[in-house]
C-alpha cells in the first residue's frame, strides 16, 4: 500500500523529470488496480502536451521509481494531460490559460449574510498574486482564487 511519503517521492520525481521539459506536474493519484498500483500522472503546459512529451515522461520516472525502489509491488505508471475538462485549481491552471474562456462558479465575498454561488463566463485576461482578472461581454470582474468553487475552460466547438 502507498503512503503520503512515497506520494511525495513520486510526486518529486515527476516534478524533477517534468521540468526539463517545461512541464508541470498537475497531480498525481494512486488507485489500487485489481492486484496492481495503479500510479497516474498529469503533466501540462501552455501550449499543450503531446504523446512523445508523455511518453519520455514515463520511461523517466518509471526508471527512478524502479532505481528508488520505491513500489514495493507490481504497478502500472500512466502520464497523461489532465484534459481540457478538468477544473482549474493551481496559480499555474490559470496562468497556462491566460486569454481562454472560462466558466467560473465563485461565491461573492460579503460579511454580513450568506449568498449563493454566482456564475460567470470570460476571458481569463491576468493573474496577479493570488486573483484573477476575468472579462464577460458585460463586465470585469477581479476575483480571488479563494472564492472560486470551480473554474474550467469553456470548450468551444
Amino acid at each position: 500500500m502507498m503512503t503520503n511519503t512515497i506520494n511525495d517521492k513520486i510526486t518529486k520525481l515527476a516534478e524533477g523529470v517534468s521540468g526539463s521539459s517545461d512541464l508541470d506536474v498537475v497531480e498525481v493519484r494512486f488507485n489500487k488496480l485489481k492486484n496492481r498500483e495503479h500510479i497516474q500522472v498529469f503533466v501540462a503546459k501552455a501550449n499543450g502536451v503531446s504523446i512523445v512529451e508523455c511518453s519520455k515522461v514515463s520511461r523517466e520516472l518509471e526508471n527512478l521509481i524502479e532505481a528508488e525502489g520505491l513500489v514495493q509491488s507490481q504497478y502500472v505508471l500512466e502520464v497523461s494531460s489532465p484534459g481540457l475538462d478538468r477544473p482549474l485549481k493551481t496559480i499555474k491552471d490559470f496562468q497556462r490559460n491566460i486569454g481562454r474562456v472560462l466558466n467560473i462558479t465563485y461565491i461573492p465575498e460579503t460579511e454580513t449574510k450568506k449568498v449563493k454561488p454566482q456564475k460567470v463566463a470570460g476571458v481569463l485576461k491576468e493573474i496577479n498574486h493570488d486573483h484573477i482578472t476575468i472579462e464577460s461581454d458585460t463586465q470585469t470582474l477581479t476575483l480571488s482564487i479563494d472564492i472560486i468553487k470551480e473554474a474550467k475552460i469553456k470548450i468551444q466547438l
